[in-house]
């Protein structure tokens, strides 16, 4: 599966949680995000899971 992360921001209550986020993975490659927490990884997969809509930006994925 082919996910792609274009330019994605979401807010919550007027609180940015992420912004101009740019992410590719290609299908078979395995991803891990660190950042610290309460920096926003989960608020990102809720988006590339399409439990949260992005404020702006695309998100796509592809079965390949």
């Amino acid at each position: 599966m082919h996910i792609g992360v274009e330019n994605v921001a979401f807010s919550i209550q007027g609180k940015q949680i992420i912004s101009d986020i740019d992410l590719e993975t290609q299908s078979g490659e395995f991803v891990g995000i660190i950042r610290p927490n309460e920096s926003g990884k989960s608020t990102l997969l809720k988006n590339i899971y399409r439990l949260h809509q992005p404020g702006c930006g695309k998100i796509t994925m592809n079965h390949e």
